[in-house]
């Protein structure tokens, strides 16, 4: 009998140890840096992105937002440098795993289309460049 309670006592310990030291169910993204702007527009801007210097995560400039407010509601914009280009691709949507862009003027080329060399009809590929940076594209959406 007294080595039953001895093992429930270590089987309790062990239960309320580990209950204590359970990371949480989930981790959401952290909120803005102290002192840095939120949102841009309509769209919440939690780090490691963040609108401004010293707002976002410090290892990498692909986490700067840059809010363009020419537009209303103004606009968020994520800067991507590849070997070939800089791009602007506006931001739709940050969630916990993904960030959603778009490329107005690479959709707007590929609309547009007229007569090239030749007479011929020309279309200008719908080019979206993430090399060097931490993204990826997906065919999530």
């Amino acid at each position: 009998m007294l080595v039953q309670s001895a093992l429930l006592q270590i089987f309790i310990f062990f239960t309320v140890l580990a209950v204590a030291v359970a990371p949480p169910p989930s981790i959401a993204l952290e909120s803005t840096k102290p002192g840095c702007q939120s949102r841009c527009g309509n769209l919440e801007i939690p780090y490691p992105f963040g609108i401004g210097s010293n707002c976002s995560m410090n290892l990498h400039p692909y986490f700067n937002i840059s809010c363009n407010t020419s537009f209303n509601p103004p606009k968020p914009y994520l800067l991507v440098i590849s070997p070939h280009h800089i791009y602007n691709y506006e931001v739709v949507n940050i969630s916990e795993t993904q960030i959603y862009v778009k490329n107005s003027k690479a959709q707007l080329s590929m609309a547009c289309y007229g007569k090239g060399y030749d007479n011929k009809t020309w279309r200008s590929p719908l080019v979206m460049e993430f090399s060097n940076s931490p993204y990826t594209l997906s065919d999530a959406n």
